[in-house]
């Protein structure tokens, strides 16, 4: 039960280092350094995004287990997904409007996901989204 609590109480703290990025309307990728506690880069929406962010959708397969504790260092990367997507697999059935990409040292690669409800999930897939990582890695 106490790591229920822990794991909860981590992915609310995540949380609530994003709400910055989710109090503004834009279609951009934002990029929040967690070591800094801001959005350092904002990106246009490209196409390309949007096909990785998609085959990422696509080929989850696994979650996450919980973090622990709240990252000290990494990115997050938000966006958009334009048109919001249609999800279904078995962790999480729904529409999804954004993606969370969280980029540790430590760590593949993994997103954070909202349903409807705005309950969380932490995915991860085998897909490696080059061109996130491209730009921000650049």
């Amino acid at each position: 039960m106490k790591s229920k609590i822990i794991s909860l109480l981590v992915v609310f703290l995540f949380t609530l280092a994003i709400q910055p990025v989710l109090a503004q309307e834009t279609t951009d990728l934002e990029i929040y350094d967690i070591e800094k506690e801001q959005i350092v880069k904002r990106i246009p929406n490209t196409p390309e995004i949007q096909q990785d962010v998609t085959q990422y959708l696509k080929t989850i397969d696994r979650t996450i287990p919980p973090l622990g504790q709240v990252p000290k260092k990494g990115k997050m990367v938000r966006i958009p997904i334009q048109p919001p997507s249609q999800i279904e697999n078995q962790w999480i059935k729904g529409t999804i409007y954004e993606v969370f990409f969280i980029l540790l040292p430590d760590r593949d690669p993994f997103i954070i996901v909202y349903d409807e409800a705005r309950k969380p999930y932490l995915l991860q897939s085998a897909y490696m989204p080059q061109h996130i990582l491209k730009l921000v890695n650049s």
